[in-house]
């Protein structure tokens, strides 16, 4: 070894440990900035089954409850061919209420703000609730403005969510 080497190599004691350059790059701000972060989710799920579960539970609830309240034979006292017409405009809610379902199914994937989630659910739910008084052909003013109300909530909250 030359007298250069020896002189311009740093004792042990002074030389740089693996402790501390992994020290310095977290508290250097150039590096801080530059990592990778994990996206923070405040009021976000954890778990994407509980909103899922929620929402077919609570449209199987929701529809059994509207089902078993209202009253059915209504239905029988009017004209058919009216029953026939409100029967089918069921069936459309019900293929509308079907996409919306798989949207949201596909929505819960991913996390989701508690409110925006509840929001999300109980747009599906008045659109089942509409759907099963229009099959009943009861209340249909109400199913209505349930129906709507709750597909206008469905589609203002999935336009303002900006984690979908």
């Amino acid at each position: 070894m030359s007298l250069y080497s020896q002189i311009m190599t740093l004792p042990a004691s002074a030389r740089p440990t693996a402790a501390s350059h992994a020290s310095a790059n977290a508290l250097s701000p150039a590096r801080r900035l530059a990592a990778p972060r994990a996206p923070t989710t405040v009021g976000a799920a954890t778990r994407p089954l509980s909103y899922r579960l929620a929402l077919i539970a609570g449209m199987i609830a929701v529809a059994a409850t509207v089902a078993v309240a209202t009253n059915a034979s209504a239905s029988v006292a009017t004209d058919a061919s009216f029953v026939r017409l409100m029967r089918g405009m069921a069936l459309i809610k019900a293929a509308i209420v079907a996409v919306a379902a798989a949207a949201l199914w596909w929505r819960f994937a991913r996390p989701v703000p508690t409110l925006f989630a509840a929001g999300y659910l109980l747009g599906a739910w008045f659109m089942v609730a509409a759907t099963v008084l229009v099959w009943q052909v009861s209340s249909i003013g109400a199913a209505a403005l349930a129906f709507h109300t709750g597909e206008l909530s469905l589609l203002w909250l999935a336009w303002r969510d900006r984690r979908s």
